[in-house]
């Protein structure tokens, strides 16, 4: 039996709204906030699906690009975040490197700097493959050209 965040007791929990957060909590602390509902049964975990065949990936060097296209538009980093609408500190963190940007936000940069920085990437099940089953290395060059 799990222990009330509150006290630490180990009685039966309530999952209770407590000072703006929900947390699992004995009968007695459970009057310090209001008592949720208990689901009536956990939802059940849809299996996994298979990865898909092609996907969206950003380029490996996009905080360069961003930086480089940035500069050669003559733009300081506020005023790109603006263009983009987003806060200044997210550009500095996505040149930086420490953080990838997500595709919405990578789409946005892609108008404003005229550049790619998302490719659609396609998983080698996808090619057809010599007769045994394996790739060669025609099948991998194929690859490369096609994400270009």
């Amino acid at each position: 039996m799990a222990s009330c965040e509150m006290c630490g007791s180990e009685r039966p929990l309530l999952p209770t709204f407590i000072e703006g957060t929900t947390l699992q909590v004995c009968q007695t602390c459970a009057s310090f906030g209001k008592v949720l509902p208990q689901p009536l049964s956990q939802p059940s975990v849809a299996p996994r699906s298979r990865l898909p065949e092609s996907d969206e990936v950003l380029v490996d060097d996009f905080a360069r690009l961003i930086k480089e296209a940035r500069e050669g538009k003559t733009l300081d980093q506020k005023t790109l975040a603006q263009l983009v609408k987003e806060k200044e500190s997210v550009i500095h963190k996505v040149e930086s490197g420490h953080m990838r940007p997500p595709l919405d936000l990578a789409r946005k940069l892609e108008k404003v700097l005229h550049l790619t920085l998302v490719q659609t990437y396609t998983s080698p099940g996808k090619l057809k493959s010599s007769a045994d089953g394996t790739l060669t290395i025609g099948d991998l060059v194929k690859i490369r050209k096609r994400s270009r």
